[in-house]
């Protein structure tokens, strides 16, 4: 059970959606049900009895500067509400930040301690089997529907184009490189295997039939890296089994050019890539909220808006580095830049020791790559995860 828990805290909603797609519901929002509510409170309250009872149990000890940062978030939101008017947005990044982000912090934590991380990369064969299951499932749904904009069981069209390209380098990773990591029995079977060749295109055309140009990004990163892996380390039966996926794909393409939801999806995943160069037209009029949120920057360039005091000048810019700027202009990001120069410092040691540990950035990627398109930090569940446990982990001396 606490495995489970633990797996749904660190992805937050993005299992709520995969699991009702599963089942073939799709959410309507909570002035229809409040599913989505008692989902949100069961899965935080457990994650949080979970940590703390592990904690307390087995009196864990932690570095202090792990219990300072939610505390310093908390403070914050308390001045703010107290010097300043607090925007509805605002509240609700708060609340968000309380229900997904903390818990997935403590559960990083919680996962570094003992080697449990091993739970969590054993259990990666059964996101990528679940996770593919409802990309798919939706996609059907959304050709059937002959739009994109259905999204991933009610939730949006992004949430099925990051879920579709997460799975994606999940596949890739997991049964094309070489780890050592703790599996189940069926994941080292050879029909297994071939299940997962026979899944990228699938993935892929989930992605592209989404629509979603983030999701895109991120399936293009992992296939990066994954080829620079692969190439430096030459699996010779893994790159021919990626080379027949490859084959598999293009042959799906011929057969989905005359598809007019996958040309649209098609159009819009890559509507940003113009001749020459980036196309702004094809963002989503990003420029124009870029621009709007660079104009407030430069007003107060040098400490910002405060952390949810700038949600009061502009809503949330779309942009991880716009919105460090927003919330404390030059002084935090350049106490950012020290934090992430830290934190990725950390991990480049750990999985110089450990390179399952490999699979920590894998996951770190998700978030990563959707925050500079979209989103806020503070409701990512996944990015607070490994925060937490890259801070938290200790090193074995060998």
């Amino acid at each position: 059970m606490s495995k489970i828990i633990s797996v749904s805290c660190i992805f937050g909603s993005n299992v709520f959606f995969v699991l009702l797609a599963l089942l073939g519901i799709r959410y309507t929002g909570v002035e229809n049900s409040n599913i989505y509510i008692i989902y949100t409170l069961f899965i935080t309250t457990l994650s949080l009895l979970l940590f703390f009872h592990d904690a307390l149990m087995k009196n864990r000890k932690m570095k202090v500067t792990l219990l300072f940062i939610p505390i310093i978030i908390f403070e914050i939101y308390l001045l703010t509400m107290l010097f300043s008017d607090v925007s509805s947005l605002a509240s609700m990044f708060f609340y968000y930040y309380l229900l997904w982000s903390l818990p997935a912090f403590f559960m990083g934590i919680y996962l570094s301690w003992d080697n449990r991380h091993e739970y969590l990369f054993k259990s990666l064969d059964l996101i990528l089997i679940f996770g593919s299951g409802a990309a798919i499932i939706s996609t059907i749904f959304n050709v059937i529907q002959g739009s994109y904009s259905q999204g991933l069981a009610g939730g949006t069209n992004q949430t099925l184009s990051y879920v579709s390209a997460f799975v994606f380098g999940l596949n890739l990773f997991l049964n094309f490189s070489k780890y050592n990591i703790v599996r189940f029995r069926f994941a080292k079977n050879r029909l297994y295997n071939i299940f997962c060749v026979i899944l990228l295109p699938f993935q892929l055309l989930s992605v592209i039939i989404s629509g979603g140009r983030g999701g895109m990004v991120l399936l293009i990163i992992y296939l990066i890296l994954f080829l620079i892996k692969t190439i430096k380390s030459y699996h010779s039966v893994k790159l021919s089994l990626f080379i027949f996926s490859v084959i598999l794909t293009a042959m799906f393409f011929s057969f989905s050019l005359n598809n007019e939801i996958f040309n649209s999806g098609l159009e819009r995943s890559f509507a940003y890539v113009g001749s020459g160069g980036l196309n702004w037209d094809g963002t989503s009029n990003r420029d124009s909220v870029y621009q709007d949120a660079i104009n407030l920057i430069k007003e107060r360039p040098l400490i910002g808006y405060g952390l949810f005091g700038y949600l009061s000048y502009y809503p949330n810019p779309h942009n991880l580095i716009l919105e460090v700027l927003l919330s404390g202009g030059l002084l935090y990001l350049i106490l950012f830049i020290l934090i992430v120069f830290y934190i990725s410092k950390k991990y480049l040691s750990i999985t110089k020791k450990n390179k399952d540990m490999q699979f920590i950035g894998i996951i770190a990627s998700f978030p990563i790559v959707m925050l500079m398109f979209s989103g806020t930090y503070m409701v990512s569940s996944e990015l607070w995860f490994v925060l937490g446990f890259i801070l938290s982990y200790k090193e074995k001396i060998e």
